[in-house]
């Protein structure tokens, strides 16, 4: 008896701190350079201001944003408690698509000019 009056004085403050505090939610967490990010807050009942791409933006329930590629973090400070989203957004150069495929090729071919040198294979 006493051992679930103990667990119940610790629990329930506790489950009152987690419903007190806020979520950051987007409607997606993948997207394209430019494009629309729909970012909303819970509990919506006080305004509070966003930080994304090395701005800031005033919002009480939601705010849409462009995507800027390198940028990933969205941050909203209350009383000193930080609340993050980690999105990705795709960077659209060839290049970056390409890198791994030459890097794949080098490999390949050092390995089969190390086989037919030196151990005399292929």
């Amino acid at each position: 008896m006493k051992l679930l009056l103990l667990m119940v004085v610790l629990v329930i403050p506790l489950v009152d701190a987690i419903q007190d505090s806020l979520s950051l939610t987007t409607d997606q967490l993948i997207y394209k350079n430019g494009d629309l990010i729909e970012v909303s807050v819970t509990p919506s009942d006080e305004p509070f201001t966003l930080q994304y791409a090395n701005a800031s933006y005033p919002m009480q329930d939601r705010v849409t944003l462009e995507a800027i590629y390198p940028y990933n973090r969205l941050t909203i400070v209350d009383e000193g408690n930080t609340y993050d989203r980690i999105i990705h957004v795709k960077n659209e150069d060839v290049l970056p698509l390409l890198f791994p495929i030459f890097i794949f090729g080098g490999f390949n071919y050092l390995f089969t000019h190390y086989l037919r040198n030196y151990i005399g294979g292929l």
